[in-house]
């Protein structure tokens, strides 16, 4: 998943109700944005706004649980 894909992603996840006209900004948004539709991340609810889905927040859970980096001394 691309940098913009995730990040379009979180703002769905974290905002109760996003704000979608900034995704209709660019080619890019537009196309993360269908990206997640087309896997189950997002749906269309009644009234065509854009609702995360469960598939949504297991994602963001899987990427919380990610360890960061850390610098390890290694014999070259």
């Amino acid at each position: 998943m691309t940098p913009v894909q995730m990040e379009v992603a979180l703002h769905f996840y974290y905002m109760a109700e996003p704000d979608v006209t900034i995704f209709a900004r660019s080619t890019a948004t537009a196309e993360a944005t269908s990206l997640l539709l087309r896997r189950g991340l997002l749906a269309i609810t009644r009234d065509s706004r854009y609702a995360k889905t469960a598939a949504l927040d297991v994602y963001v859970e899987a990427l919380q649980a990610v360890p960061l980096p850390v610098m390890k001394w290694v014999m070259p």
